[in-house]
């Protein structure tokens, strides 16, 4: 266990100094996440080496391969930023594996826990800014009820199917109800973040301070030109052509999501060093 020691020091480190950067700029630089991933390498490679215990290395190894797969999984489909799924691929060596099939459900594990706290602190974020612009949050949220109104016309009637089938087959307990409610709240969670996007966090940003990675909201047309929509966000040569003719564009920017990387990190660390990192046994106490 002591080996372990070293890395979420130097990880707890980093991934507080990137969630500050994330929060401040909304981006990690690139040598932050690939300097954490080359330090936890060469820590467990060395440490495999002078300990004969080569397995400590090629864990991390198969472990940052299977997160790098995650990683682009999430980036594609427009999960994670790009500085998010490199960390996550930092997440790969951070995370104590000590057998293969530690890999998976350890490595499943942290995923869903990253998504649950990332769920959790997203609302409670988007709360605050809901608050803080709540008048036009409020018109955004009553349009977009209306709107979306088909939603809670398919989640009730999912509702009742599942009443129907948990009456003829039996209450399964509290994940009986946990089910329903939460089918119930998944419209309103929707209507919610929707509106929040649509009133906090797409904006008319000036061609003057636009930065590489920012997501346009709408193609951006000049002239014969276009520039598309990507998930790789602007690059500097857009950035360069839309300065040339001064047009200032849609941009729709995202949460800061490295702090669930650390609250989700903080967590583990609790399990693996007062509960034998039983996580995979609390996150299903949960339902």
């Amino acid at each position: 266990m002591n080996e372990y020691y070293p890395i979420f020091v130097l990880a707890f480190l980093y991934v507080v100094f990137a969630s500050i950067q994330d929060i401040r700029k909304r981006e990690v630089s690139n040598w932050v996440n690939f300097s954490l991933l080359t330090f936890i390498l060469a820590y467990r490679l060395f440490y495999g080496i002078i300990n004969d215990n080569y397995y400590f290395f090629i864990y991390s190894i198969v472990g940052v391969l299977v997160f790098m797969l995650l990683a682009n999984l999430f980036y594609y489909g427009r999960v994670f930023a790009g500085g998010d799924a490199k960390l996550l691929i930092a997440f790969g060596a951070i995370i104590p594996f000590d057998s293969w099939y530690s890999i998976i459900y350890l490595g499943l594990s942290f995923i869903f826990l990253l998504f649950l706290v990332g769920a959790v602190y997203s609302l409670i974020y988007s709360s605050v800014l809901a608050l803080h612009n709540f008048f036009k949050f409020k018109k955004e949220f009553r349009q977009n009820l209306r709107k979306y109104k088909f939603y809670f016309l398919i989640s009730i009637i999912l509702a009742l199917f599942l009443i129907l089938e948990y009456s003829i087959s039996g209450w399964n307990g509290y994940l009986s109800y946990y089910s329903i409610v939460f089918l119930l709240l998944i419209p309103f969670i929707f209507v919610f973040l929707k509106s929040v996007e649509n009133n906090s966090m797409i904006k008319l940003v000036s061609y003057g301070v636009l930065t590489e990675g920012d997501w346009l909201y709408k193609d951006v047309k000049m002239g014969n030109r276009v520039i598309k929509r990507s998930v790789h966000g602007l690059s500097l040569k857009d950035i360069e052509l839309i300065r040339k003719n001064r047009v200032n564009v849609w941009v729709k920017y995202g949460l800061p999501f490295v702090p669930s990387f650390l609250m989700a990190f903080i967590i583990m660390v609790f399990f693996f060093l007062f509960s034998k990192f039983d996580l995979q046994s609390f996150l299903l106490s949960l339902f």
